[in-house]
């Protein structure tokens, strides 16, 4: 499905490009046609995108309370793929750190996407980290993928994504 909406997102950009060269040569005959009012919409919508051009502001971070005191500035990071689709992935990031009692703690995590996402942007709330033994750990993640067609957010796709990971002992 994620690739047929980049494909349609790449259409869609070609086809408004086609059209605007197509307005600067032929002008008001353009819209003389029998697809008149269809050209106007596609117009209007390139258009509406390209102003309402923003910035993700969204840093994809999650900071874990820290509830017990650390020992010493050891960090472990881990990165595991929590969802590969075909165009893009979708990666998590942890960092651990010993607590008191020498246990790894999660202290931080990010999530973001890897790869071509023309169309989709990922916005991580949060994420729950538990252990499950000494070297792994489950985890799920909270988070938003929204379609976009030409800058214009059309849906969000609530999403929660589940699974494990192990470190490796210092």
């Amino acid at each position: 499905m994620y690739l047929i909406w980049t494909i349609i997102n790449a259409v869609f950009i070609i086809l408004f490009f086609v059209l605007v060269l197509s307005f600067f040569t032929k002008g008001k005959q353009l819209f003389d046609t029998k697809y008149g009012n269809v050209v106007i919409v596609i117009l209007v919508i390139g258009v509406i995108g390209l102003v309402n051009g923003k910035v993700n502001n969204s840093k994809n971070e999650y900071a874990f309370p820290i509830n017990n005191e650390f020992k010493g500035r050891h960090i472990k990071q881990i990165r595991t793929v929590i969802e590969d689709n075909v165009l893009f992935d979708i990666a998590l990031l942890v960092r651990l750190r010993k607590n008191s009692e020498g246990e790894l703690i999660p202290i931080f995590s990010r999530s973001r996407v890897n790869g071509f996402s023309s169309g989709h942007e990922w916005n991580y709330d949060f994420a729950e980290i538990d252990k499950i033994d000494d070297n792994t750990y489950s985890y799920t993640v909270f988070g938003v993928l929204d379609w976009h067609l030409f800058g214009i957010k059309l849906y969000g796709q609530p999403k929660e994504l589940q699974g494990t990971f192990t470190i490796d002992d210092f």
